[in-house]
């Protein structure tokens, strides 16, 4: 089978949809499927079969006429027929993409899916974002008639993903907990078209867990974008400052691992506060290299204000990392139970209980060990396997034929 990918860049290691669909695309390059991409921007080494680029900017994704959708679209064709395309994939949720997937499914006559990797909708997580943001008085105008904005920006969201539904033949969420909300307020149909296929851990399964376990050190690890107004760092800087201070013997080291704009500043930050145990890794470019900080850390954390799945969760939890994350998207839920046997789901923006729940496992070592045994058996449901399964069971319920 051969399958298009729509997206803007393929640097693996850009974040989290270019990750996920590296992993898509090597998954089912492996099991004999033909991967083809149309892009912007990405590296030239990649799994994929051939690559055609389109160019646009930024604005071009929602504003857009459909003269300028059929130009790029007519530009691509010729690739899209000479490789005998049999589905078109667009990873991302813009209306610009979604419409050149659908150009070429039509002249194709082949299936278009629009893979959403965001909430569609999530009112408290527009808050927080507008919070997050640099102070000035745009911000304080949108917090200060929040009603107002939300009730216009959820217009202008509508009309972007209800296109994005319309024009698709099945729209794949990362989660149950999206499902109402998309349901809601995208389908006039009840949501025929939706269909939840979670992301897949990036690693292979560990074999030996008593070996990993084993391994653990007193280590707490961060990974993500070292970017403020979503990943929200600074909260966790916050968190260990005050556990810091409480704890002046304290035999803990925190590890964060990755790039992005605002990592001087956190730098700096610990640098004001004194702070003697935050180590700053920056981006550690291979997977081997990024797993040996998982095997060491014995904690996970993750402050973020939003997320869409919060891929690094499920795979700290593969290494028996036990994760403690904010209540603050609705996936979480997926990942970690409700008994909090396997990670700890901390109420939203509830900085003492996040402290608190820290400091409990600190000091408890035979609960972290079960909690981290658990954690590498509960996440198995998120196993590569698991996700090429689930998609190809969608491609054999919309009819597509599929050669192994």
């Amino acid at each position: 089978m051969n399958i298009l990918f729509l997206t803007d860049d393929i640097y693996p290691h850009a974040g989290g949809i270019e990750r996920v669909t590296d992993i898509q695309v090597r998954l089912f390059t492996q099991h004999g499927h033909a991967c083809f991409v149309i892009c912007r921007t990405g590296e030239s080494e990649t799994p994929y079969q051939a690559i055609a680029r389109i160019d646009y900017t930024q604005e071009k994704r929602y504003q857009f006429s459909l003269e300028f959708a059929k130009g790029l679209s007519d530009q691509v064709m010729h690739f899209a027929l000479k490789n005998q395309i049999n589905v078109v994939i667009n990873t991302r949720d813009w209306p610009l993409l979604s419409t050149i997937a659908r150009n070429i499914a039509n002249r194709l006559n082949v299936k278009h899916i629009n893979y959403i990797h965001h909430q569609v909708y999530d009112r408290d997580a527009i808050r927080r974002y507008i919070k997050a943001t640099p102070r000035s008085l745009k911000r304080a105008v949108k917090n200060g008639l929040f009603p107002l904005y939300w009730l216009l920006f959820r217009k202008k969201i509508s009309r972007n993903y209800r296109l994005l539904y319309q024009q698709c033949d099945v729209m794949v969420i990362l989660s149950e907990g999206f499902r109402r909300a998309a349901t809601t307020e995208l389908a006039t149909d009840g949501g025929s078209k939706i269909t939840v296929i979670p992301n897949p851990i990036v690693f292979k399964p560990v074999l030996n867990v008593s070996e990993v376990m084993r391994e653990k050190e007193n280590r707490v690890l961060i990974v993500g974008r070292m970017e403020e107004v979503s990943k929200n760092i600074s909260g966790a800087l916050r968190i260990w400052e005050t556990i810091e201070k409480r704890h002046p013997e304290l035999a803990w080291e925190l590890d964060i691992v990755g790039d992005g704009p605002d990592k001087g500043t956190y730098e700096t930050w610990v640098k004001k506060h004194g702070l003697r145990h935050v180590h700053f890794h920056g981006h550690v470019g291979s997977l081997d290299r990024l797993s040996d900080y998982y095997r060491r850390a014995s904690l996970f954390m993750m402050t973020s204000h939003f997320e869409g799945f919060g891929m690094t969760l499920i795979e700290a939890q593969s290494f028996g990392c036990v994760p403690l994350v904010f209540d603050n998207f609705a996936a979480v839920h997926d990942i970690i139970a409700e008994d909090s046997l396997n990670g700890a789901i901390i109420p939203s923006n509830d900085y003492n209980a996040y402290v608190q729940q820290m400091e409990s496992l600190m000091a408890n070592a035979s609960k972290r060990q079960k909690m981290g045994k658990l954690a590498i058996s509960s996440c198995q449901i998120f196993s590569r396997e698991g996700h090429y399964r689930k998609w190809m069971e969608l491609f054999r319920n919309l009819g597509i034929a599929l050669v192994e």
